[in-house]
């Protein structure tokens, strides 16, 4: 076996610990051996500027992470308190609009003092779209009973059909079951308003049937309640004529007739609890038209018998 294969590797380890053993004495001021470590200098120069970049690499990616993840954290924070403050406003928004409508109905019930009325809040709606009926939050055990009017600061919205402890249901001016003695104002020509609405249809919401021949409306006549019907007080806002329709040009078959109020999207009603549901129909009577008055026919003379 050669020398070198035998004593190389040792050799080799202690030449490396004497190295480094003269390294760190040299860097500890200990050893001053000048060309050593002017060599040992110069050597390190390019390994230190390597190691001071690599650290101010590392410094600078756990600053910009730290940053990053600070920012993150921050970012989210703001977003939930966005969100909540969203919330917030809509709440606010909500609670502003709400008490416009409960303004509206005080100063229409501070200007009807004849009435006395209960508030109460929309909480559904018939399952059934066949009819336009409301449900809200006021029944028996506050003094609701059947054929109560239904009405907002606007206008008419219906009666009451049914009454549980605490709910009744509406069945409003767009249903169509409901029929109510309607006059138009400006002519007070008397006729029946009744619903012609089915979900989702396009159809005329309301229609004034049974008027008289000679009837004067035109398009934008107000309609009020008349009160013949024994189950509306007299004068509560109906709707506006849209539209006339009628027989070969001449007499008025029906006029359409648009609510005051918009009765698909109330949220706040009035219930006019001063009246009594003893008496009151089961159902409304049906008015036929009233014919104009036409000159009567003169009696013809019998022919007298000849001499």
């Amino acid at each position: 076996m050669s020398f070198w294969s035998r004593f190389g590797k040792p050799i080799i380890i202690a030449a490396l610990l004497g190295l480094t053993a003269l390294v760190l004495f040299s860097a500890s001021g200990r050893l001053e051996i000048p060309f050593f470590s002017s060599g040992i200098r110069f050597l390190s120069r390019p390994l230190t500027g390597l190691t001071q970049g690599l650290v101010d690499n590392a410094r600078t990616y756990l600053i910009k992470r730290t940053y990053d993840q600070d920012l993150e954290a921050a970012f989210l924070q703001l977003s939930e308190e966005h969100e909540a403050l969203k919330a917030e406003v809509l709440a606010l928004s909500e609670a502003s609009e709400e008490n416009k409508r409960l303004l509206e109905q005080q100063k229409y019930i501070d200007t009807t003092p004849e009435h006395d009325f209960h508030a109460a809040r929309v909480i559904g709606r018939h399952p059934d779209s066949s009819y336009m009926e409301l449900v809200i939050d006021q029944g028996a055990k506050q003094g609701i009973r059947k054929w109560d009017p239904v009405v907002t600061a606007k206008g008419l919205i219906g009666y009451i059909v049914d009454t549980t402890d605490s709910t009744a249901r509406v069945c409003t001016l767009l249903d169509t079951r409901c029929s109510v003695s309607g006059l138009v104002e400006r002519s007070r020509d008397n006729g029946l308003v009744r619903g012609n609405m089915i979900s989702g249809s396009n159809g005329d919401p309301c229609r004034m049937e049974f008027l008289p021949f000679d009837a004067l409306l035109v398009p934008g006549d107000r309609v009020i309640t008349s009160g013949m019907d024994q189950l509306m007080p007299k004068g509560l806002v109906i709707g506006n004529v849209t539209q006339i329709s009628r027989n070969q040009g001449v007499t008025p078959s029906f006029a359409s007739i648009q609510p005051a109020e918009d009765i698909l999207r109330v949220e706040n009603v009035l219930i006019m609890v001063d009246g009594t549901s003893e008496g009151k129909p089961d159902r409304l009577p049906i008015p036929t038209a009233t014919p104009s008055a036409a000159p009567k026919a003169s009696p013809t003379p019998a022919p007298q018998g000849g001499p």
